[in-house]
């Protein structure tokens, strides 16, 4: 599970601490040594050496990264035998405390020219919040990000780092790092420990996606089949994000790891950055486990540094809840269109509960103010902050679909979010989003954000059968549009056979259900134009055809061009075509001619008396034969 914390005023990103006797970086590497045994991982203990070459100044701090505030930090991770030694190996003074719940720990260095650090890291704190431990060392494997680990020199962030590995017989280390001649180099302190690592028995799949490449780590010890599908999935989202929604990554190299279930059967959460990510998959590959990739792979554009965009955390526009609500609804969206997910299965089960259990109710805030939900309960704040905001965001890509008759989407405005907020540049608050929105439809989207965003008005969705549906009578009533139109489509079979007639409905109405009369509504099979027809006294425009295809899934489309009375729009379905065995069309005469739609096309097919009737005919022969067996055995008894 994927949980970030921004609470503006209440967890802060806060700066690495520096001291005044410390330069600020250098050209010298930090080196890190991990070593794990197989007696001290079955206590989930690893020891971790850390040299630090020329130091400046009387003392040094150690302590973890500020940047797993990020991630929810500080956590009380256990960090066992700390101490110092310079360059001879003579002991260093060291002196533990507490920096806003930070361990932290003084080594007077004594103008020593290199400081080793050695301590032990237990890596076994569950975080009952999420239902997962931060980082974890077991018998077979170890799966962490470096912060959970690797302890930090103060005031060193941007030296390149130098990391060995110590590990049981079999197994050797998975890292976003390169390696060379057994030994890992990471540019920068801060993006070694926000790197995800494994030990342990791994398999690397590699592949080359819009100019990243993508690792994808998984463990080696389940089924190749399961491995092969991991894989796939990755790479499809992967691909999805960098080529549909956004443009090429910012990154050259991704890793992500798939390690299996800590010992208890629990996951491993908190292990993500911009560069890598690590899931637990306790028993099968199931689609929640492409929605925490999904996620993630998300906020390598939309929050993490250093390629993230930030969003405003102050309470005076907190936009926080775009980050985690606009991903959630991407997680989603992303699976429905690569086919692994039917319909917004999961967003549907988070309209129900909002209706259930939020909508006027002490806990139904508006997005802009879930960080006062903490204090309250940490529940309501993470469904308000990630689900709710995932609903918002649902209308927010419908509502941009429909002022724009699909023309443009929900990905227009992330582009142009990237564009100018990428790379951490400055702060993107809500109103940025109204701007850009506007900009890019054409159409003033501050009502809905008033009403949806900074308001909590109830939000325009409905249940349907295994998914979930804008109500557009609702939302385009409250936004007083009056403008656009709302068109049905219904289908009087979604699933025909090869060679069936499918009937197609739409009906046109204004948002106070009034027929609009005497409009043409166009119908496609994907791109291939079926027909037209006009909408009669009830606002509704029906036609029939005949559906040649290969089997499969398509989308029907109707389309309506717009009046100068109303906007266009369109509306679609999907007409899953199953295999026929023998498709038969009864005429009259020895010839026909029947309107077939094609993959290529509208087609007049001329089928032939023989090609019509010929199932027929190999019957007719076959009861003939048997009939005629039959009286020659009947013949022989007698006689």
């Amino acid at each position: 599970m994927c949980i970030i914390l921004q609470l503006g005023i209440f967890v802060v990103l806060a700066k690495e601490p520096t001291s005044a006797s410390q330069p600020l970086g250098g050209s010298a590497s930090i080196i890190y040594t991990l070593v794990v045994n197989n007696e001290d991982a079955a206590k989930h203990t690893a020891h971790v050496r850390l040299v630090v070459n020329e130091p400046t100044g009387s003392s040094l701090t150690i302590t973890f990264d500020r940047q797993g505030a990020l991630l929810g930090g500080p956590y009380p991770i256990s960090i066992k035998d700390l101490r110092a030694s310079n360059e001879k190996g003579d002991k260093l003074w060291t002196s533990q405390y507490s920096d806003q719940g930070w361990p932290s720990w003084t080594v007077s260095t004594q103008n020593a020219r290199t400081v080793t650090v050695e301590y032990d890291v237990v890596l076994d704190y569950y975080w009952k919040a999420i239902d997962a431990y931060l980082g974890y060392l077991g018998p077979s494997f170890m799966m962490s990000i470096g912060l959970w680990t690797f302890l930090v020199p103060s005031g060193f962030s941007k030296r390149p780092v130098i990391a060995n590995f110590s590990l049981p017989t079999g197994w050797d280390a998975y890292a976003p790092w390169d390696r060379q001649n057994g030994t890992w180099h990471a540019p920068s302190v801060e993006y070694f420990v926000t790197s995800t690592f494994a030990l342990g028995t791994f398999r690397v799949i590699t592949r080359h996606i819009a100019d990243t490449d993508v690792s994808i780590v998984v463990y080696d010890k389940w089924a190749a089949s399961m491995q092969e599908e991991i894989a796939d999935a990755s790479f499809r989202i992967f691909e999805y994000y960098a080529t549909m929604v956004f443009t090429k990554p910012p990154i050259g190299k991704y890793m992500a790891i798939y390690a299996p279930g800590t010992d208890d059967g629990k996951d491993i959460g908190q292990c993500e950055w911009s560069q890598s990510q690590g899931i637990s998959v306790v028993q099968q590959f199931v689609t929640g486990h492409m929605e925490n990739y999904a996620h993630r792979v998300f906020h390598i554009w939309n929050n993490f540094p250093p390629t993230g965009m930030q969003a405003g955390t102050t309470e005076g526009d907190w936009s926080w809840w775009a980050t985690e609500g606009i991903a959630i609804y991407y997680n989603n969206r992303a699976l429905v269109d690569l086919g692994y997910l039917k319909g917004n299965e999961p967003l549907r089960d988070d309209v129900d509960r909002y209706l259930r259990e939020f909508l006027g109710t002490k806990n139904d805030v508006p997005v802009t103010q879930a960080f006062k939900l903490w204090d309250i309960s940490t529940d309501a704040y993470f469904f308000v902050t990630y689900r709710k905001g995932a609903l918002v965001s649902l209308l927010m890509d419908a509502l941009t679909r429909k002022v724009t008759n699909e023309n443009k989407t929900l990905d227009d405005l992330m582009r142009t979010l990237y564009e100018r907020h990428g790379g951490m540049k400055g702060v993107y608050t809500n109103k940025d989003m109204i701007r850009l929105l506007n900009s890019i439809t054409g159409f003033d989207f501050t009502p809905f954000f008033n009403k949806y965003v900074y308001g909590k008005d109830r939000l325009p969705l409905k249940l349907v059968p295994g998914d979930l549906a804008v109500d557009w009578p609702e939302l385009l009533r409250a936004l007083k549009l009056s403008r656009f139109p709302i068109m049905t489509l219904t289908l009087s079979d979604s699933f025909p056979k090869v060679g069936q007639t499918v009937r197609m409905t739409a009906q046109l109405v204004t948002i106070y259900s009034k027929p609009i009369v005497n409009q043409t509504i166009t119908f496609y099979l994907n791109s291939t134009l079926i027909g037209s027809t006009t909408t009669d006294q009830s606002g509704l425009a029906t036609l029939t055809f005949k559906v040649e295809v290969n089997r499969g899934t398509y989308q029907v489309v109707a389309n309506y061009a717009g009046s100068p009375l109303f906007s266009g729009t369109k509306e679609s379905a999907a007409l899953t075509v199953l295999p026929m065995e023998v498709t038969v069309t009864a005429t009259a005469g020895p010839t026909s001619t029947t309107q077939v739609v094609t993959e290529t096309g509208v087609l007049p097919v001329q089928m032939t008396w023989l090609q019509v009737y010929w199932p027929y005919l190999v019957l007719a022969l076959v009861v003939a034969a048997i009939a005629i067996v039959l009286l020659a055995r009947k013949f022989t008894a007698l006689k």
